[in-house]
């Protein structure tokens, strides 16, 4: 019975170690898609004030 208890631990630290880790993905992700934007605007309007 003991053993059975230890098992159902193991299981949910394994499964909030994956939410964590997928958590951490999606803001990286939400991160970077913002940098590519401020990038992209970035190199416009520095392409704007090279070309006038």
């Amino acid at each position: 019975m003991i053993r059975e208890t230890y098992v159902h631990y193991v299981a949910a630290v394994y499964a909030l170690a994956w939410l964590v880790t997928l958590a951490y993905v999606v803001i990286l992700n939400s991160k970077l898609g913002r940098l590519e934007r401020e990038l992209d605007e970035i190199a416009g309007l520095l392409e704007a004030k090279a070309d006038g």
